[in-house]
């Protein structure tokens, strides 16, 4: 819901400047996810996680868990 379209130009902006805000990435991954694009968001949520293990983990892994994906195990 919302506007995927406008989120996604604001997300990519802030990625520009901050590549390893692993937030912004779980963010940029439900923006794919809303426009259809699920191997993309797959792909996002995991570098969020990679990135940022401790502030995105939790929003990553639920995404990923939403997915019927199993989330790679915690370090």
């Amino acid at each position: 819901t919302g506007r995927p379209g406008e989120a996604l130009t604001l997300v990519e902006k802030a990625l520009e400047r901050h590549p390893t805000h692993g937030e912004l990435l779980v963010v940029k991954g439900q923006c794919a996810l809303a426009s259809g694009q699920r191997d993309e968001a797959q792909a996002l949520f995991r570098r969020a996680l990679e990135v940022d293990p401790v502030r995105a983990a939790r929003m990553a892994r639920e995404q990923l868990s939403a997915l019927g994906l199993e989330p790679p195990a915690s370090h």
